[in-house]
């Protein structure tokens, strides 16, 4: 007899210094705990925006960034969070993201 899978959607977001990718997933695990199988992880989605935060911070000789580049970053971050809701109902509680070194760098990175 074949073990049981549990299959669930996840999307991740790359916020990185001069692009942010997305990258949804379909994971399919063995629900049997006993069993150390890895999971399978099928690709279903990958996009890439341009987003020059780390250009924003030597434009503005400061360790901040500006409003506009914030304001850009959120709203494709927003869109690319849409898309995973609505066209590969991912819930929210299964996206993550992950900031760089420009967040580091950033007095106002948080």
């Amino acid at each position: 007899m074949m073990p049981s899978t549990i299959t669930s959607r996840h999307a991740s977001f790359d916020i990185g210094s001069g692009m942010t990718k997305m990258v949804v997933a379909e994971v399919q695990n063995c629900k049997e705990t006993s069993s150390v199988s890895k999971p399978k992880i099928k690709i279903l989605h990958e996009h890439a925006v341009e987003i020059h935060l780390a250009r924003d911070l030597e434009r503005t000789g400061t360790a901040v960034l500006s409003e506009e580049v914030l304001t850009q970053a959120e709203s494709v971050l927003s869109n690319m969070a849409e898309i995973c809701q609505s066209r590969f109902m991912v819930p929210k509680e299964n996206m993550i993201g992950f900031g760089t070194q420009v967040f580091r760098s950033a007095e106002n990175g948080e």
